[in-house]
């Protein structure tokens, strides 16, 4: 109890002496201003009690800081007109910046600029005429007071003195000016000789720190104090240039690391100031940027909110935004916009004060323009955070031999970005996307965003050929009339020829790309094929090398060595032969006289379990799911190609006497399915009557409108049955007949059509007791039920990790893939469908086995939708769709001339048809005998115009309704 009562005395003490010493100063300060030989200005009265508070506080502050002696006014003799010259001009950009409010630093390089005391500037007070200028702007008028400034500029030695005089000053200067505020600055104490000195005079033995942080206390409450009681309307600041305390002093304190702290280093407690009522808002400097460790900005401002918050005062943040560098990603140009769209999240900020009004004017990396528009409501805030992003090209630093480079990438909208200091914009889309000729030798390219530089460095080299198939340093065997394939790599636009054994023929450049070939690059695929000469019995033909010569444009000449080629000696035929065996289902076969790994669609998938009849084993260097790797294949007495690690080897006999027995028909859901029974598990072909090819052994397809579907069996001595079938069925009737097939006699299984065209794919398997059942795919009328697959052409489609984008141009090919195909796939739903798309954009689908995970579905059939590119592509436009197997010709047709219609229609609205067709070519995902597939080219994204429609999420459900449309037409094409 004791011990309690001499505190309470202790307390009640202090107070006494507080209020005695401020009542003295008040007396002091009253006989100073009685002495003053300048007349003392009036207290006007507001009408408002005393205290009662009501600031005119900006609703959103949007200010900046002009120091006098600094921004103006740097010459003390200079004439009034050339100081409202100044001034008209500073505020002028004010209102162009779209700022509201001023800051006037009363105080710079300890000069004082206003005039309590007597009059100092003959010209005229700068500190005057600014505020009377920016009072005819109507913009709201703070100044700030630095005590320390304002004690040094009298020096004044006595401690009571210094006290005296700031009371003075803080009344004078709120009695003087029509402001809107004053903000106190420059009020730390400081631990030197005169200090110490201080202390023990006035100290009353407290300790030296502890009496620095009450008199510093004390005087920021006085100088508050002076302020409210001269003018209560008139509100306080505390400008907080440091952290009270980082949280590594204090676990109180801010997350920083703050190199001086206001308690621990100025003896200033600015948390209690706020917190006792001697601030009435808070400026708070943060001079580190978002990214900054030491200074976080969030970690400061989230901080003095809640201190803020805690009282109910308004905080103002004061950005350094004379940091903004064009070298500096941490501050680019971007850094105060980002910031003041983080202010936006603490519920006490008021507004913000740009610190450096020449930064301003600099304009630095046009981000005083970014300001401005961002006050205008102009800004993508959503681009604020896009970084300078480059797609293409992925290497800055490579040799190539493309005579073009295309440039493509994404970037901050809101700050212009320059290549080779030149101004290039942002497409609709939100890319850029151009391309530029390459000179031989090094080229220099440089983009600049921000503080954002990508320079490119790209060599040219002119190499014509790139690389040849079969390639040089293998030996290609191979039986006699053997179809000889040669593919060669080679520039756009080349010549290209291929000589073996005295024959030269001229290679084709390709339209398309195959899938192994960057869609981006210029060089094409050349094809061409040699005939070898009939084998010889007993007897080897060595026909020498192939020789491939490239000529660019008559610049450059090139020679190639491709494979080494030998015609196999003809064997006697024997009775006792190895047979093979294939072991999976749905096995692909090649034709027996070529040697690529290319299928054609007359080259029948056959079901494990089927036997044939081994002729020879040969090795062709091939692509093989777009690797290039030796591929030991075996030739059959059926006349098909087999890779051998699809087969197994057994010994046997010539297969005889093997029968086939019809032994019924019936129809599964949509599906028609017939049952034979064979002696021997024999191989088969599938085809079509009429013919359906328009193009020769190119497999061009015009219409398909096939009658009849035709089972050719090999080694088949006779047959028995006929399946019957409903009036549901596929098939309307069938026939057994001999057929000639290169001379020889094979038996076939004729079925009619029920509707001339109306097919859609097949598969077969055997049991392992000769039982062959075949599966004729769905007989459907209408799209409601059917099963679709939908595949967006590219994504992870060669590893987990690594994203193909596709062909790049004014947008990116796999970004429009994706959308059009949910797009889509909404449609086909509403329709009636049972849609299953492709997870491309997110898993890795392997892109040869992309139609195989497709299978799984059992799908009524398979679209991959993709966008088409060509080099210099400005002007080429259109649609297209491609088919591998005959039957998909149809589904391609409709669904290309359904996009150009609408195309014409609704997007160029024209009259004009940029229908290209429905076109056969050899692409992974089309290659299904099970189903109809295409390959969907949804337009040109090299072509700006074409670009910016396919980014239209409208036209994307356009082009939606229109391939749904040829879905349901295609489906009713059965009755």
């Amino acid at each position: 109890m004791q011990y309690k009562f001499k505190k309470l005395i202790s307390f009640l003490l202090m107070l006494l002496i507080l209020l005695g010493t401020f009542e003295g100063n008040v007396l002091v300060a009253a006989e100073n201003e009685e002495q003053s030989s300048e007349p003392s200005v009036p207290v006007t009265s507001t009408g408002i009690p005393e205290g009662s508070y009501s600031y005119a506080f900006p609703d959103n502050m949007k200010a900046s800081e002009i120091t006098i002696g600094y921004d103006f006014f740097t010459d003390i003799n200079q004439t009034a007109d050339v100081t409202q010259e100044e001034i008209s001009e500073i505020l002028a950009n004010f209102e162009d910046y779209g700022l509201n409010t001023i800051i006037i630093n009363t105080s710079y390089n300890g000069v004082i600029y206003y005039e309590i005391d007597k009059k100092v500037y003959e010209n005229g007070s700068p500190l005057d005429m600014l505020i009377d200028a920016a009072r005819s702007y109507n913009f709201y008028v703070y100044i700030t007071f630095d005590l320390d400034d304002a004690v040094k500029s009298k020096n004044i030695d006595e401690l009571n003195d210094k006290i005296d005089y700031l009371s003075q000053c803080a009344h004078k200067l709120t009695n003087k000016y029509l402001i809107d505020g004053i903000i106190l600055d420059g009020y730390y104490a400081q631990s030197d000789d005169d200090s110490y000195s201080d202390y023990l005079a006035n100290g009353s033995g407290i300790g030296f720190e502890n009496w620095l942080r009450d008199n510093s206390s004390y005087v920021f409450k006085l100088v508050s104090s002076a302020i409210h009681s001269t003018n209560n309307t008139v509100p306080v600041g505390i400008a907080i240039s440091n952290a009270w305390l980082n949280e590594s002093t204090d676990e109180q304190g801010s997350d920083t690391e703050d190199d001086f702290e206001a308690l621990a280093d100025g003896y200033s407690d600015t948390k209690a100031y706020i917190e006792n009522g001697y601030a009435d808002f808070m400026m708070v400097t943060c001079y580190g940027g978002l990214e900054s460790v030491e200074l976080n900005f969030v970690s400061i401002i989230s901080w003095w909110d809640e201190v803020a918050n805690s009282v109910g005062i308004p905080m103002f943040i004061s950005h350094a935004n004379e940091r903004i560098s064009n070298s500096d990603s941490s501050w680019a140009a971007d850094q105060i916009l980002k910031q003041l769209e983080e202010c936006r999240n603490y519920s006490s900020y008021r507004g913000s004060v740009f610190r450096s009004y020449e930064s301003l004017k600099e304009n630095t990396g046009t981000s005083t323009d970014a300001l401005k528009r961002y006050f205008d409501g102009l800004i993508d805030t959503e681009s604020l955070y896009t970084e300078l992003s480059m797609v293409l090209p992925r290497q800055t630093n490579y040799t190539t031999y493309e005579p073009t480079v295309k440039f493509q990438g994404s970037f901050d909208s809101n700050f212009d970005i320059y290549f080779n200091g030149e101004k290039i914009k942002l497409n609709e889309a939100g890319n850029f996307y151009f391309e530029e000729d390459l000179d031989i030798g090094l080229n220099t390219f440089t983009f600049q965003n921000k503080a954002n530089t990508v320079t490119y460095k790209i060599t040219r080299r002119v190499k014509v050929l790139q690389s040849c198939e079969p390639e040089e340093g293998s030996e290609l065997r191979v039986e006699g009339m053997t179809r000889i394939s040669v593919s060669v790599i080679a520039y756009s636009g080349s010549e290209v020829t291929a000589t073996l054994n005295g024959e030269t023929i001229t290679l084709t450049e390709e339209d398309t790309h195959p899938d192994e070939l960057d869609a981006n690059t210029n060089y094409a695929m050349f094809t061409g094929y040699f005939v070898a000469p009939e084998g010889i019995v007993g007897e080897e033909q060595d026909l020498g090398s192939i020789v491939i010569n490239g000529n660019y444009m008559d610049i450059c000449y090139e020679t190639m060595n491709g494979a080494m080629v030998i015609v196999n000696a003809v064997s006697p035929t024997a009775e006792r032969a190895q047979l093979i065996v294939i072991k999976e289902d749905n096995t692909q076969t090649y034709d027996y006289y070529t040697t690529d790994n290319v299928a054609t669609p007359d080259c029948t998938r056959l079901p494990a379990g089927t036997i044939d009849v081994l002729v020879n084993e040969v090795t062709y260097n091939v692509s093989y799911e777009g690797v290039n790797q030796s591929v030991k294949y075996y030739l059959t007495g059926s006349g098909f190609r087999v890779r051998a690690s699809e087969c197994e080897l057994i010994d046997g006999y010539t297969i005889v006497d093997n029968v086939a027995t019809v032994m019924g028909a019936y129809t599964d859901n949509t599906d028609t399915v017939i049952n034979i029974n064979l002696n021997y598990q024999t191989p088969f072909k599938i085809s079509y009557s009429p013919e359906p090819y328009s193009d020769g052994s190119y497999y061009t397809v015009s219409d398909f409108d096939a009658e009849y579907v035709l089972i050719t069996f090999d080694y088949l001595s006779n047959s028995a049955g006929l399946p019957q079938f409903g009036s549901d069925s596929l098939f309307s009737d069938a026939e057994w007949r001999y057929v000639s097939v290169d001379g020889e006699q094979k038996l076939q299984l004729r079925l009619k059509l029920r509707t001339p065209g109306a097919f859609a794919g097949y598969s077969s398997s055997y049991d392992g007791n000769g039982n062959l059942t075949l599966r004729f795919n769905g007989y459907r009328s209408s799209i409601y039920g059917a099963v679709i697959v939908i595949d967006p052409g590219h994504g992870y489609n060669t590893s987990a990790n690594v994203f193909d984008p596709g062909a790049v141009g004014h947008v990116l090919e796999q970004e429009i893939n994706i959308a059009l195909s949910r797009k889509l796939t909404e449609r086909l739903q509403a329709a009636g469908a049972i849609v299953y798309m492709l997870p491309t954009d997110t898993t890795y689908i392997n892109l040869y086995d992309r139609s195989e995970y497709a299978r799984q579905y059992n799908p009524d059939m398979y679209i991959a939708i993709h966008c088409n590119s060509v080099s210099k592509g400005e002007g080429v436009k259109g649609v297209e769709a491609y088919y591998f197997t005959p039957f998909s010709q149809p589904l391609a047709s409709l669904v290309s001339e359904n996009m150009a219609d609408y195309y014409r229609d609704y997007v160029y609205m024209d009259g004009v048809n940029r229908n290209r067709g429905a076109k056969y070519n050899y692409f992974a995902v089309t290659l299904e005998q099970e189903f109809p597939s295409i390959l969907v080219e949804s337009g040109f994204i090299t072509d700006y115009e074409e670009a910016m429609a396919l980014n239209d999420p409208d036209v994307q459900y356009g082009l939606a309704d229109a391939i749904t449309s040829a879905v349901i037409e295609y489906f009713a094409r059965a009755y």
